[in-house]
């Protein structure tokens, strides 16, 4: 009995230490190292955006490790554009970077951050999977070596923009970059088709004169042509201007105290256009605007043609009520990067016809610059400003081109100073022009030869 006591007593003892790493060949106690990888980066990205991934490597001992191999792996994109390392506690980066690295020994408490750079590619949409694997000699549980991160790269570009269109209708364009489709709905017009690069490799082409350019904020200028089924009207067919976005705000606040310009058209139910120039203001729960048939700022305004509309936010509309006209509008405030921009395409409130405008903040003066321009012509071409200068040219849907220009000037103290005015080279009609950047807009003067004559542009 004493034999098979000793014998049970020296088999408990070699498991013993077997499981502590003792006798029979293991490791000496406490010889574990413990490797481990975290990866991170941004959940999506707007295609072409660089990603960047971050990878920690560390080593919670309780032993160095040695003979250690990193090793990265890349998918859904052709190659790593840079990588970078930091050390901490002690660790030595890997004399060379790349896609396979090694090191002689990493410390107990050692920590290496791994900054990882993706370039993007527009065409590239998807998932980009960044996957780094940590092995060493003295490291024997692997569930934490590989350090993995997954980011959507996707054309943030992609979705709905409400459209403001120049016939007084508003509808909502559906675009995806990816497969280069449209949509438009609203107002009995249900249309879609494709579209492609311009040869400018700024602008998209649908058909002929129906383009649009989009800027980095979200805001759109195009032409398209509606053609609303059923309608006599003969403004409802052809290529007509619009802006569109999916950024507004009804936070109107800050704009307490801020002149604007509403430049427009009045389409009445004869297919005569009227061009439509408002000066406005916004108060405390108020835009007063100046209906003179000359533009004059607010506080020069005439008592019988100064409009005050109560202010209420309605969704994500601002309507506005005036008693004493007995007027109401609704419109909405576009926001590019930190300029405003209201919008309006209503049926006007008299049933005499629709109406539309775009409101710009006014400004000391024109900036000047280059844009793509949409124009009621059925015409997209390129407006080039300065402060005294206007120049246009354009193509129309059977080839016609059209170039002008005009000199232009401020308009009289009691004018808004955003405003200039000038006479166009090609039939001496007077025109409005006015910019706030990213958009600018020509309108001929009421009563003109260029009356309702519409071109908007966006920088």
């Amino acid at each position: 009995m004493i034999r098979v006591a000793r014998a049970l007593l020296a088999l408990t003892v070699a498991i013993g230490l077997s499981a502590c790493g003792g006798s029979d060949g293991s490791p000496d106690l406490g010889s574990d190292a413990s490797l481990a990888v975290t990866n991170s980066s941004p959940e999506t990205v707007n295609a072409g955006e660089t990603i960047t991934f971050t990878i920690t490597v560390t080593n919670s001992g309780p032993a160095a490790a040695s003979d250690v191999t990193l090793v990265h792996h890349l998918s859904g994109a052709p190659a790593i554009g840079s990588i970078t390392c930091a050390s901490t506690g002690g660790a030595a980066c890997p004399a060379a970077l790349g896609e396979s690295m090694s090191l002689a020994s990493f410390p107990v408490g050692g920590g290496l951050v791994f900054t990882i750079e993706v370039p993007g590619a527009a065409d590239i949409i998807g998932p980009v999977t960044s996957a780094m694997i940590v092995e060493a000699a003295a490291d024997t549980d692997h569930s934490d070596n590989t350090g993995e991160s997954t980011t959507i790269a996707e054309d943030l570009r992609n979705g709905d923009y409400t459209v403001y269109a120049s016939n007084g209708r508003q509808y909502v364009l559906t675009l995806d970059f990816n497969n280069k489709s449209w949509a438009m709905e609203g107002q009995q017009v249900v249309q879609a088709g494709t579209f492609a690069l311009d040869a400018n490799g700024v602008d998209y082409v649908i058909a002929g004169a129906s383009k649009f350019r989009l800027n980095s904020e979200g805001l759109i200028v195009g032409g398209f042509d509606f053609n609303l089924t059923g309608s006599t009207h003969i403004y409802d067919h052809g290529v007509r201007p619009f802006v569109a976005s999916r950024t507004f705000t009804t936070e109107y606040a800050p704009l307490v105290g801020t002149n604007f310009n509403l430049l427009g058209i009045n389409l009445r139910r004869n297919d005569s256009l009227e061009s439509v120039v408002t000066p406005a203001t916004f108060g405390n729960g108020v835009l007063q605007v100046c209906l003179a048939p000359v533009p004059v700022t607010v506080a020069l305004c005439p008592t019988q043609a100064l409009a005050s509309y109560t202010l209420a936010v309605v969704g994500t509309e601002i309507r506005g009520v005036d008693s004493v006209h007995d007027d109401a509008i609704h419109f909405r405030l576009a926001r590019s990067g930190s300029s405003y921009i209201l919008l309006r395409s209503e049926d006007a409130a008299d049933e005499s016809g629709r109406q539309f405008r775009v409101g710009l903040v006014d400004t000391s003066g024109l900036a000047g610059g280059t844009f793509a321009v949409s124009s009621t012509r059925a015409l997209w071409g390129t407006s080039t400003l300065t402060d005294s200068h206007y120049a246009f040219s354009g193509t129309a849907t059977d080839g016609t081109t059209v170039n002008e220009t005009s000199e232009l000037s401020a308009l009289t103290n009691a004018g808004p100073a955003g405003l200039r005015r000038g006479d166009r080279s090609t039939d001496s009609a007077p025109i409005f022009v006015a910019q706030n950047d990213p958009l600018m807009v020509m309108l001929g003067v009421a009563d003109g030869a260029a009356e309702g004559t519409l071109d908007i542009g966006l920088r």
